[in-house]
């Protein structure tokens, strides 16, 4: 295969992984995590914030699995693919979980 497509269908892949990243929080939080004690308004908002906070984090996994494509690339594809694969799970766990934990206080 074309180094050039291989790198350009990785990055896209990364690219639904940050995806899936950054829905991690807000998702988790709606399906598993605590009701807002106020009006609807409000809860909106705070589901705002948790997006964004997942957006933040999903920039930062792109960066750094693109930093490490770039190191890895004499490696084969499979390492960069485990790699960026091994670190979505990982923020989308360490995101989910702070959904579901996540407590209003006021």
């Amino acid at each position: 295969m074309n180094p050039a497509l291989r790198h350009a269908l990785q990055i896209g892949f990364r690219s639904v992984l940050a995806l899936c990243v950054a829905v991690a929080l807000p998702l988790a939080h709606v399906e598993w995590g605590e009701s807002y004690p106020g009006e609807g308004q409000k809860a909106f908002g705070m589901l705002l914030v948790f997006y964004l906070i997942g957006m933040c984090a999903a920039f930062v996994y792109f960066i750094i699995g693109t930093v490490a494509q770039i190191l890895l690339r004499r490696r084969p594809p499979k390492a960069s693919l485990i790699l960026d694969i091994g670190l979505a799970m990982l923020l989308g766990l360490v995101l989910a979980y702070g959904g579901i934990t996540a407590h209003y206080v006021g």
